[in-house]
């Protein structure tokens, strides 16, 4: 049915209508949490089950509200700029103070190398100086922990909202604290990029100048780098001229939320990738000739990428996707693409020489190393050029042997360390492929698709990002003697992910109704559902 809405006028009867599958969606999402929300609880009582089942209904009931009294039938504003905002920033927030400290991977890493950036804003402060505060927050197991399945959720109601303990520490660890603060000692500019760190250290320096304890430091670290990955993501939706379900759906996956309200620099990568897609689009769909402003910001934010991960510079090849029609002359569009490519490489190899040497095997003496995973021989170059077939056979091995988890854990499936009884049911992931698969589709409200040529050029970058993403784990984490390559993980996919969705959005399918709307209470209620889940095997419910 198409929709009416509200009128002033007295003689006229006022009545709400629904176009499309907004409102069976809607119920069938009330009615899975309801059902979800009160098994878990009556196995095991907890109230931030029942929160987050009533959150997930609230939500839910309240998209179809606003579509009911201010949606129109071509609207895409109202909800891609003012309800996506406030929905992601709320399921973004719940995310951020749901997962206990260390639980996204690599943040312990990343929390340290912010404190170590935090530390340059204060005078005479050395990058391994730590308060006694913060190292006390650090040391204790039942708060800093990567597992899920620990005492954090009973330990942290009864934690302090100021610090209780005095002075600052240089922090030397011994063989037993190698683990814990092995990666302090050396702040590395080029590895640990000040883009992807500089808002959670601003946190981390906000919460000590005001005297916090240790525990209310991190999460304002991780807040601070939520905002500001959150606020290149939003921008991104605002300024593409295509597309907008794809970020939309793409950043509020669960993998994605766990990365983003966390220290973990994928959050920042991502943050900025979605902004240098979003501008090139802009760039690519239009006929007006490009400002100046938009060709500098696509440069220095495509520099802002590089450093990241070096295969990450593939999306500047986009630009050579761009018509030179656009530009105010042949020149002008010559010397913008020639900084497109260059720059970015440029910015990579000034930040990460030393590593692409040691990878490369040019440098022997770095081609053995103890790693998390033990001491042994890796892969390099060389080994690859003596031996394509069997690179070639271990790279097809891997893909065959590892795609299922690829998925799973770019989607959110597997949160956490990969830990046994928390995995996301495969009936939910088979539901967040089809929000993806919404998204790539033409609607009423996002309905303009890319010419065929630009879409052959998200292919190549993104099913090259996917290949790339796989192979550059071969020389960086897999040993000569390993059977696949490891140490692959799905969140690295990520960035990609929305070139190959706009290579999919073509004419042959079509979602005929508003596709958001319907996006954005299905991935609200799916990630509320998750939630419960995922707190109810934590505490010690049965794996589900």
């Amino acid at each position: 049915m198409g929709a009416r809405h509200y009128s002033k006028d007295v003689g006229e009867r006022r009545t709400l209508a629904f176009d499309g599958p907004l409102v069976p969606v809607a119920v069938a999402t009330v009615c899975a949490l309801l059902l979800e929300g009160l098994y878990l609880y009556s196995e095991r009582p907890a109230v931030r089950v029942l929160l987050m089942c009533a959150l997930g209904c609230v939500l839910v009931v309240g998209i179809v509200v606003i579509r009911a009294l201010f949606g129109k039938n071509d609207d895409s504003h109202l909800f891609a700029h003012r309800v996506y905002p406030v929905l992601f920033v709320v399921l973004g927030l719940v995310v951020l103070f749901f997962s206990p400290p260390r639980t996204v991977p690599d943040e312990d890493y990343h929390y340290l190398k912010s404190y170590s950036y935090a530390n340059l804003l204060v005078p005479g402060m050395g990058t391994t100086d730590m308060r006694e505060e913060d190292r006390a927050f650090i040391e204790t197991p039942d708060l800093y922990n990567r597992s899920y399945f620990n005492d954090y959720w009973g330990k942290v109601d009864g934690w302090s909202l100021f610090a209780t303990h005095d002075g600052t520490v240089t922090i030397q660890p011994s063989e037993d604290e190698a683990t814990r603060y092995g990666d302090f000692q050396v702040l590395d500019i080029g590895m640990d990029t000040p883009q992807t760190k500089i808002a959670s250290g601003l946190g981390i320096f906000l919460g000590r100048l005001l005297g916090l304890s240790g525990i209310a430091v991190f999460y304002l670290g991780r807040l601070f780098n939520f905002a500001f990955c959150a606020a290149l993501i939003i921008l991104a939706v605002r300024l593409t001229p295509i597309g907008k379900s794809v970020f939309i759906a793409v950043s509020m996956l669960p993998m994605t939320l766990f990365l983003l309200a966390s220290y973990s620099y994928d959050a920042g990568v991502i943050g900025f990738s979605f902004l240098l897609i979003s501008l090139l689009l802009r760039m690519m769909h239009g006929a007006e000739t490009i400002a100046p402003r938009l060709m500098i910001a696509s440069v220095v934010v495509a520099m802002l990428v590089a450093p990241g991960k070096l295969i990450y510079t593939l999306m500047a090849l986009l630009c050579l996707f761009v018509p030179n029609a656009r530009f105010s002359s042949r020149k002008q569009a010559v010397i913008w693409k020639f900084c497109m490519l260059c720059l970015p490489i440029v910015a990579v190899f000034a930040s990460r020489f030393a590593k692409i040497v040691s990878m490369s095997g040019i440098n022997p003496s770095s081609q053995t190393g103890q790693t998390r995973r033990g001491a042994g021989y890796y892969f390099t170059l060389s080994d690859a050029i003596a031996d394509p077939g069997g690179m070639i056979q271990k790279y097809l091995r891997t893909i065959y042997l590892r795609g299922d988890f690829y998925l799973t854990s770019m989607l959110g499936g597997m949160p956490g360390w990969f830990e046994a009884g928390i995995e996301m049911p495969w009936w939910q992931v088979c539901i967040w492929v089809m929000v993806l698969a919404v998204s790539a589709m033409q609607s009423t409200d996002d309905g303009q698709i890319l010419r065929l040529r630009y879409r052959v050029g998200m292919a190549l970058v993104g099913i090259g990002g996917f290949a790339l993403a796989v192979l550059s784990l071969l020389f960086a984490w897999s040993f000569v003697t390993d059977k696949v390559i490891e140490g692959v993980q799905g969140r690295y996919f990520l960035p990609f992910l929305p070139c190959v969705l706009f290579a999919l959005r073509g004419k042959t399918l079509r979602f005929d109704a508003q596709a958001i709307p319907v996006l954005l209470v299905a991935i609200c209620g799916l990630s509320c559902l998750n939630l419960m889940q995922l707190y109810y095997a934590a505490i010690g419910g049965v794996p589900l």
